[in-house]
């Protein structure tokens, strides 16, 4: 596997597999071996899935070698998407998931900093190609986000954009 999904950690890789499950013959594999990331791939429900690219969150994955026996770097075919989202909303969804409603200007000062230097890495690659997408763009327009993503990787849409299922009400 050549190409990736990298995202900063509650940034809409979750709901971006669940708009390719439910819509696309596609899935994206995880570089993160856990039952949550299993539990979404689409290849017990159709075997037919084509995995377009491997999930993964952290820049410092990139630099092992280990990864699935390649360092996607390291090799000048390796196609980036780069899921973003607005890193104030990011943090909040954070926060949430601890049961908090806010955070101190300390954190988001933090959080920022590190969103950042993760925009960077991707920003600076200059041995991939990178498309970043927004987690905005998936949620006002889904199809469109997906099809971009999609032809980006070279592999064909196989709908028409009235007919592309959304499943935002179901993740909120």
């Amino acid at each position: 596997m050549n190409d990736y999904l990298a995202c900063y950690p509650r940034s809409g890789s979750t709901y971006l597999r669940f708009l390719l499950d439910l819509n696309t013959p596609y899935s994206i594999g995880t570089t993160h071996n856990n039952g949550f990331d299993e539990a979404l791939t689409t290849t017990k429900n159709k075997p037919q899935t084509t995995t377009i690219c491997l999930k993964t969150h952290y820049p410092s994955s990139f630099k092992k070698d280990t990864i699935f026996g390649l360092n996607p770097t390291s090799n000048n075919e390796s196609k980036i998407v780069v899921l973003i989202r607005n890193p104030y909303d990011t943090l909040m969804s954070f926060k949430a998931l601890e049961g908090e409603q806010s955070a101190t200007n300390d954190e988001v000062e933090k959080f920022c900093d590190d969103w950042v230097k993760f925009i960077k890495f991707y920003e600076e690659s200059k041995n991939n190609e990178v498309l970043f997408v927004t987690y905005e763009e998936m949620t006002t327009n889904p199809s469109l986000a997906c099809h971009k993503i999609i032809e980006f990787l070279k592999y064909s849409v196989s709908w028409e954009l009235g007919e592309f299922q959304d499943v935002t009400r179901d993740m909120s």
